[in-house]
């Protein structure tokens, strides 16, 4: 049975090139249409830049792109000309003005962002591959709502993702990246897997110490910290065992759990950063590996 794709199987975003730089490279190939560019790339493909796109009209849609004439550089026959603009002109405003025809069938901006809303999204990236209809158990888009609301909307209420996706009463404000990273390096996961299996659960647990932890942290932490699934859940590093670190959290000579969480977040200037390789929630790390309290963890209590 084949397995519906989803947002979590999404690969690492690739770093492409400068627009202006892969089209002065494709335009260095003297092909003169996309059909010359689709035959070279089966047959070339491999010889191009790693960090060139193939399908450069996905990669640079907002980045650049005006077309294949233009990527190409193909000048002998002019482009044809694009459909007219169905938005109203930045002189016109509000709903009354968007008339829905056969080259307009879009809804005005506020009655398609609330049918947007209504599909339970809260990244860009989601609503793309919505729209692509990767979600294969999910309807396709409602009528009159476009695949591309930014580029359709952009002069008549578009203001931002968030704004399309989430009511105001349903956003949520995340905790910072490396909070969130530090919790759920506690919770040692070993595998993407397991992250998208406990996912939930781990949020509902960092409720409790005051954080909100994304479902999908890669969308969310994009552009803000995120690194790899490796670096979030902290499986390439070598974390010091519970005895180990428990004698060295005891030279700290720290005197509450408060004190600790400060000592963690290098607001105690008396005392050094914390090593990378000690859990910073050693309550949920230690669990099942010798935890008997916060007294004990900091050396506040001797043992006959």
């Amino acid at each position: 049975m084949n397995k519906e794709p989803t947002l979590w199987d999404q690969e690492e975003k690739t770093p492409w090139m400068d627009f202006r730089q892969a089209r002065a490279h494709a335009r260095s190939l003297q092909l003169k249409s996309k059909e010359e560019w689709n035959n070279y790339i089966r047959e070339h493909g491999s010889e191009l830049p790693g960090n060139l796109p193939l399908k450069p009209d996905e990669a640079y849609r907002h980045l650049g792109w005006k077309g294949w004439n233009d990527w190409l550089g193909v000048t002998e026959e002019p482009e044809k000309p694009a459909p007219s603009d169905p938005r109203p002109t930045s002189g016109s405003s509000g709903p009354d003005l968007w008339k829905a025809s056969p080259a307009n069938p879009y809804l005005p901006f506020p009655e398609a962002r609330e049918k947007a809303r209504e599909q339970g999204f809260e990244y860009k990236e989601e609503w793309e591959a919505y729209a692509r209809g990767l979600f294969r158990n999910r309807p396709p888009l409602p009528e009159g709502v476009p695949p591309d609301p930014e580029k359709t909307y952009r002069h008549t209420g578009w203001k931002g993702w968030t704004d399309w996706l989430v009511p105001p009463e349903k956003r949520k404000d995340y905790s910072p990246f490396h909070h969130a990273r530090e919790f759920v390096r506690s919770c040692r996961l070993k595998t993407k897997t397991e992250w998208t299996e406990q996912a939930s659960a781990i949020q509902e647990s960092a409720r409790t110490y005051g954080l909100l932890i994304p479902l999908k942290p890669h969308l969310e932490y994009e552009g803000s910290g995120w690194e790899s699934w490796e670096d979030w859940l902290g499986t390439n590093i070598e974390y010091r065992s519970f005895y180990d670190t428990r004698r060295f959290v005891h030279t700290l000579e720290l005197k509450s759990r408060e004190e600790w969480f400060l000592y963690c977040q290098g607001l105690l200037v008396s005392h050094p950063r914390k090593p990378r390789n000690i859990y910073a929630y050693p309550d949920i790390a230690y669990k099942e590996e010798g935890w008997r309290g916060w007294d004990d963890w900091l050396g506040n209590v001797r043992y006959g």
